[in-house]
């Protein structure tokens, strides 16, 4: 009995010490990572009085429909490096334009993306394509409930672009851009009026 007793211990040890091994630490890789360059295809710029019909088609891959990383950079105000299983991605924000390198802007646009997003946990929600031209995952970003594409526009610093069949949170992203143009915020301002 003693022999029995001992040897069910054993196998219940051994079963709970081959199941709380700690994972291997991830590997995050650079090798792959897309550039910036401005895509020549042609884009569609929408403006708070278009109206664009979503059209609904499956994804075209089989991941799931969001994933969740860690912001290990911001590049700028609308693309984000993340950490998501081990692997480094770099994340386009749908629905949103900001200023590009050398444009007026450019920092502070870059400066409230990394306040919303940097070294904080991201979901990523993806629309109907997975990925652009270059390599780069097409995403709306998420910090808790907060959906920071929306919260670029409604901020002024974004303005909206609508890249069909990517549509999703179209009416929101309107009606956030709509709001900063009415109240004059960011890009909306008013350019200062040069003193004589």
């Amino acid at each position: 009995m003693r022999k029995t007793s001992f040897g069910c211990l054993l196998a219940l040890l051994l079963f709970c010490l081959a199941g709380c091994r700690p994972p291997a630490a991830p590997t995050i890789t650079t090798s792959a990572l897309p550039t910036d360059t401005p895509t020549s295809s042609p884009l569609l710029i929408a403006t708070p009085t278009e109206m664009v019909q979503p059209t609904l088609i499956a994804t075209p891959t089989a991941t799931p429909e969001f994933e969740e990383g860690l912001v290990l950079d911001v590049i700028d105000g609308d693309t984000i490096d993340v950490g998501i299983k081990g692997q480094l991605y770099r994340v386009r924000y749908l629905g949103v334009n900001t200023p590009e390198r050398k444009m007026p802007s450019y920092l502070i646009a870059k400066d409230l993306n990394r306040t919303l997003v940097s070294g904080k946990v991201v979901r990523l929600e993806r629309d109907v394509q997975d990925k652009d031209a270059y390599g780069r995952l097409l995403r709306h970003v998420f910090v808790g409930e907060t959906h920071v594409n929306v919260e670029l526009l409604r901020s002024g610093w974004a303005r909206l672009l609508v890249i069909p069949p990517n549509e999703r949170y179209y009416e929101i992203m309107v009606e956030a851009q709509r709001e900063a143009a009415d109240a004059k915020r960011g890009l909306w301002a008013q350019p200062p009026t040069p003193t004589p």
